[in-house]
């Protein structure tokens, strides 16, 4: 667990709350997906005209790509907001 931070940090997330919003924002994007899903699946096998496309799982990679991206743009912005500390300056950041 005490790892865990630096971990994030490695990727790009300022935090562990950063990465968390992220991460909750994802499962509901998927928990959404999975729901349409099964509701066009129930919806099928009521009808019998062909089956209707299920929703396209590459839209669902393109959000996910798009909320990793938009994070990745607020915590590059957060980075630039943030001035050096007194020591920082000692270590020629």
């Amino acid at each position: 667990m005490d790892r865990l931070p630096g971990i994030l940090k490695a990727d790009g997330y300022p935090d562990v709350q950063a990465f968390k919003r992220l991460y909750d924002d994802a499962t509901l994007l998927v928990e959404q997906y999975n729901r349409d899903l099964a509701a066009l699946e129930r919806k099928a096998k009521g009808e019998e005209e062909p089956a209707p496309k299920p929703p396209e799982k590459e839209s669902i990679r393109k959000k996910l790509r798009d909320m990793e991206a938009e994070a990745k743009r607020r915590n590059d912005a957060r980075r630039q907001q943030t001035r050096p500390r007194s020591h920082d300056y000692d270590r020629g950041r």
